[in-house]
């Protein structure tokens, strides 16, 4: 990543990694962030039932943000979609991976355009 990652604490997630480039000025600012939930259970060990949910939710929340594509993360995964927005001022690109075991979300955020550090990003953490 460009960016030093540090663990943070949220107890919302089962993991969380936080970075920032010019964090001092606002305006300038880009947020780096890895979030990690663990299934309960493997996702092949699931239920049909409990997978097709668990596939529809992500999906239905991917296809919630302004634009949103399938996406092809070089790792073992199940489903993947790109998706951007904007919150609260800021330009968002986030990946959100299912994978057998666990819920991945990439997101780089900042008020100018990031398209060019969210592929360095995802290129960076999906090898």
């Amino acid at each position: 990543a460009p960016v030093s990652l540090k663990k943070e604490y949220n107890a919302d997630v089962d993991y969380e990694y936080v970075g920032l480039i010019n964090r001092a000025d606002k305006d300038n600012e880009i947020l780096f962030k890895v979030v990690i939930n663990k299934l309960p259970m493997k996702l092949s060990q699931m239920g049909s039932y409990d997978r097709e949910t668990i596939k529809s939710n992500i999906k239905n929340y991917a296809y919630s943000k302004s634009s949103c594509q399938t996406h092809k993360p070089k790792i073992n995964y199940t489903l993947a979609y790109s998706t951007t927005s904007k919150d609260y001022g800021y330009n968002v690109n986030e990946c959100v991976i299912l994978t057998d075991s666990e819920t991945i979300t990439l997101i780089v955020a900042s008020k100018k355009d990031v398209s060019q550090y969210y592929s360095m990003f995802i290129n960076s953490l999906t090898k």
